[in-house]
């Protein structure tokens, strides 16, 4: 997976060495404490990234404001790593698979990690700053990629969830059925 990453960077223009560089992370859970495969890997891919470039911006959600203090931790492992969160409590997210649910085709965890708090930072953020690129981490934050203005998007997801949306994308459909 990393060696992927390292693919994309290169061949979407972000050299390694001399180039310095701001990246923008979406990630849908706090990587840290890195336990668990999700946060393990962007976990990872900051740790191999952050000697290598300027800056890097994290924009993640909680679901409960104590995690607020474990963002503040995993900043103090990075020097150059400024950590965002916005909360997006867990039962919201439920409210949000059961709204999407009846009304939408998208995967119930586009729904669940649906929160225009977190849209309207991503926003903020490209406004403020000039990033290189931003690192989406998996389908999941997908949305938030249309409200990031950035000269790249690299989408990371693992590659049995690639598969599985290929061969699932054909039998999609929403409650209504098919269109």
């Amino acid at each position: 997976m990393i060696e992927y990453l390292r693919m994309q960077i290169k061949e979407y223009g972000l050299l390694w060495g001399n180039l310095f560089v701001k990246l923008l992370f979406l990630t849908p859970r706090l990587p840290y404490p890195p336990a668990g495969g999700d946060k393990v890997t962007v976990y990872s891919h900051i740790r191999l990234l952050s000697p290598k470039v300027d800056e890097i911006r994290l924009l993640t959600i909680i679901e409960r404001e104590d995690e607020a203090e474990l963002a503040r931790q995993f900043e103090a492992e990075f020097p150059n790593i400024k950590v965002e969160t916005v909360l997006l409590p867990k039962w919201r997210s439920w409210m949000n698979c059961a709204l999407g649910l009846a009304v939408s085709p998208d995967p119930l965890q586009v729904h669940y990690y649906h929160c225009p708090a977190f849209s309207k930072r991503a926003r903020e953020l490209t406004l403020e700053n000039e990033f290189d690129a931003c690192y989406i981490h998996l389908i999941r934050m997908m949305p938030y990629a249309r409200e990031v203005n950035t000269p790249r998007k690299i989408l990371c997801m693992t590659d049995c969830l690639t598969l599985r949306y290929e061969r699932s994308a054909k039998f999609a459909q929403g409650l209504g059925g098919g269109d």
